[in-house]
C-alpha cells in the first residue's frame, strides 16, 4: 500500500496553498525545491502572510494580490 504525499513547489502561488488548506484537513504542507524537501509550512504561516479580509466583503484588489505571491516568499520570514 502506498500513500499519496501532497506537497507544493517553491514557485507555486499562495493561492494553491490556500486551496489545499481550505479543501483538506491538512495543517502542514511539504515544500519541495527540485524534488528535495526545502521546508514544511503550516496553515498559520499562510495566515500570517495573507490579509484577514480575503474572502470577505472588505477584500480589496491588494488583498487578493497577496494570493499571487509565491511560496518562496513565505520562506523569507
Amino acid at each position: 500500500m502506498s500513500t499519496v504525499v501532497v506537497s507544493v513547489e517553491m514557485d507555486d502561488s499562495l493561492h494553491v496553498v490556500n486551496d489545499i488548506f481550505n479543501n483538506t484537513n491538512f495543517h502542514h504542507l511539504l515544500v519541495l525545491d527540485a524534488d528535495i524537501l526545502a521546508r514544511v509550512i503550516s496553515d498559520r504561516d499562510l495566515l500570517k502572510a495573507l490579509s484577514p479580509h480575503i474572502g470577505t466583503a472588505a477584500e480589496t484588489s491588494r488583498d487578493a494580490a497577496t494570493l499571487n505571491k509565491r511560496v518562496n516568499t513565505l520562506l523569507l520570514t
